[in-house]
């Protein structure tokens, strides 16, 4: 797996840096009136597994159509980054990343006669993939196509973490075209729910076992400015060990008392070649403790809770499953079900819960801890106003930022040991003066 991974890595770049179609495409091409630029700084949150790509245009000013975008040396701990076209950048983590950070420095300049000013992007990088941001995000696709097929459908949206926001399918298009082939959309039909991408393979095909790369784009509904960019990597030759397989934890929240059946698509997060799926060996490996499930002729799980059970507010229930390739790789992946009274929107008023966490120092390897102070909080999601998701008393030591859903508390030194609190508020509506808010408290604790 680990060669597997370090090909893909090697691929970016090789295959980027022969992209010379894109030559061009390191110019912005938004037009502003201001032409003046400073320096900035900018940050991103990934997984290990995840290659993400960067706008470097997003939320800028004086960036016109001579801006021009460069890379400054390597990145700080391993990771790759490219610029694929249109200040869109390209970050691959290193193969041996597990949770750090990583930093990248570009620099740009407005024309030949003009200074450059530094960009300095700042990548977080979180083993939870659950402890990521509610946003609008793309999960890489890895694809398989045979030396026999001219051409495959891949369900680029599939497996893309869409939380509390609505993606817009009709705005799903393609941001870079692949060197080897042609990747076109094909619309939503009556036999599938969202559009899928058809990629063909032209006479510049790649020798046995390359690989090609494509970047799609797809935005929230209703709001055009939360774009969220994909990697596609289209495997060519034989099925081989050049297609991963990962299964990823699913999560579904339930009413203690709800006895209907649920429908979980399992296989939505997980990644893997669909041509070389055995899919008899698609199964549950673990029943769960308070219903039945079972694996629907779709291939997707069917979860219904058993009726006469004192089932209460806070008790868990688990599903474990396993994906199978033809050649007898295998993974397996966890469902976990909550059981939760439901929130109703929009009667309900938002409730910030109060919340501890405890760390070991030797546990904490790098300068921060993350605390998703959002999981046990009630409020409205389409009401949730994340501008004003904000601390208001900071800890007496150290610093607490919040980061798209997520509150970082750094340290004052790798040190230090005790504990600290400090509070933060969440709030609903999006008029200026948002319709109701509430605020709770946070501990922290390290020790040895």
């Amino acid at each position: 797996m680990k060669k597997n991974r370090n090909s893909i890595l090697n691929y970016f770049c090789w295959v980027l840096l022969a992209m010379s179609v894109l030559a061009a495409c390191n110019r912005a091409e938004i037009e502003d009136p201001n032409p003046e630029l400073g320096d900035t700084e900018q940050e991103a949150i990934t997984t290990p597994e995840s290659p993400t790509v960067i706008n470097l245009l997003e939320g800028q000013t004086g960036i016109t159509a001579q801006t021009e975008f460069e890379l400054v040396g390597n990145t700080q701990n391993g990771g790759k980054a490219q610029f694929i076209g249109q200040g869109l950048l390209l970050y691959t983590p290193a193969e041996s990343t597990t949770q750090s950070t990583d930093q990248v420095r570009c620099r740009r300049r407005n024309g030949a006669d003009k200074p450059w000013h530094d960009i300095i992007i700042r990548i977080v990088i979180v083993k939870d993939a659950n402890a990521m941001p509610c946003q609008l995000g793309a999960v890489p696709d890895f694809a398989f196509i045979p030396p026999s097929e001219a051409s495959i459908l891949i369900d680029v949206l599939a497996n893309d973490r869409f939380c509390n926001n609505r993606p817009d399918s009709s705005s799903l298009q393609i941001a870079i075209q692949p060197v080897y082939g042609k990747a076109e959309v094909v619309p939503i039909t009556s036999l599938s729910n969202r559009p899928r991408v058809r990629y063909s393979r032209t006479q510049n095909t790649p020798p046995a076992g390359g690989r090609d790369i494509f970047v799609y784009k797809i935005h929230e509904k209703n709001n055009s400015n939360n774009i969220g960019y994909g990697v596609v990597v289209v495997n060519y030759g034989n099925p081989d060990q050049s297609c991963r397989l990962k299964g990823v934890e699913d999560f579904l929240t339930m009413p203690p008392r709800d006895t209907t059946r649920k429908v979980i698509d399992v296989l939505r997060n997980d990644i893997f070649c669909p041509e070389l799926m055995n899919w008899e060996e698609f199964k549950i490996l673990v029943e769960p403790r308070y219903g039945n499930a079972q694996i629907n002729s779709d291939r997707r799980m069917v979860y219904k809770l058993k009726k006469g059970l004192n089932i209460q507010s806070g008790m868990n229930d688990r599903i474990k499953y396993q994906i199978q390739y033809k050649d007898g790789r295998k993974d397996t992946a966890n469902v976990w079900i909550r059981f939760d009274e439901p929130v109703v929107c929009p009667a309900v008023l938002p409730q910030a819960n109060d919340d501890q966490y405890t760390f070991r120092a030797d546990t904490i390897r790098f300068d921060r801890v993350f605390l998703p102070v959002l999981r046990n909080d009630r409020f409205c999601p389409p009401q949730f106003n994340p501008a004003k998701f904000v601390v208001t008393r900071k800890p007496e030591v150290g610093a607490a930022i919040v980061l798209n859903g997520v509150i970082q508390f750094i340290p004052p030194s790798n040190t230090w040991r005790g504990r600290v609190k400090f509070r933060y508020q969440i709030c609903e509506g999006f008029a200026p003066n948002p319709s109701t808010c509430d605020d709770a408290e946070v501990e922290v604790e390290i020790k040895n």
